[in-house]
């Protein structure tokens, strides 16, 4: 296992590339979010991403969530998005939200949500993760840092504590400024659910709802 710290780069340029060639070959890299330390894997590489769930022990039924670098990649991937999901797009994200909508037309690995029709997509606010998701050259897919039954780190520190030698990177960016995992809202043209509370709470969400 790798210790990356931001501190110690002047230019986050050669971290940055770092990461993306280490999520490239497959490898499981930690990087912070404005939420929680995230756990990322190259979205098509089904041997990396059975590695994650393994590592994590987190159970099959529970989807990986796509991580895209802004919004411009998320209408790329959902070109035809509905208009009340364009609205909670253009809100809150990049932010810790989660939105869960149809699966896209383009290929995303078995094990990614075991081709449920539906799977959830997050843009982080976060200059750095922001940067990775954006020089690699495969789709990441990402969950929390931790094990299943662990609180979600804010810190590398904890990540470390978790993982540790499971994983191949961590990339310590120091605590997370929010701290609270990203709401999760299941959006259909018919309906908005929310399915986890998070960051953004209830209120602020009716108020860009028709």
């Amino acid at each position: 296992m790798e210790l990356l710290k931001t501190k110690n780069y002047k230019n986050c340029q050669e971290l940055v590339q770092r990461a993306a060639a280490s999520l490239e070959a497959g490898k499981l890299v930690a990087f912070p979010t404005e939420t929680v330390y995230g756990l990322g894997v190259d979205a098509n590489n089904e041997q990396a991403v059975a590695r994650l769930f393994q590592v994590k022990k987190r159970p099959l039924d529970k989807p990986l969530t796509l991580h895209l670098a802004d919004q411009n990649q998320l209408y790329n991937w959902w070109p035809n998005l509905m208009q009340i999901a364009r609205r909670l797009v253009e809100r809150f994200m990049p932010g810790p939200i989660t939105l869960v909508l149809p699966r896209p037309e383009r290929t995303l690995s078995y094990w990614t949500n075991f081709n449920l029709s539906r799977v959830g997509v997050r843009v982080p606010k976060c200059a750095l993760a922001q940067a990775i998701f954006r020089v690699a050259k495969v789709p990441i897919v990402a969950t929390s840092a931790n094990l299943s039954d662990a609180a979600s780190p804010t810190t590398a520190q904890q990540v470390l504590v978790d993982l540790g030698e499971k994983i191949d990177l961590v990339i310590d960016g120091g605590k997370v400024p929010v701290g609270i995992v990203s709401t999760v809202l299941d959006v259909t043209p018919q309906a908005v659910a929310v399915l986890r509370s998070g960051a953004i709470k209830a209120a602020e969400i009716q108020k860009v709802l028709p």
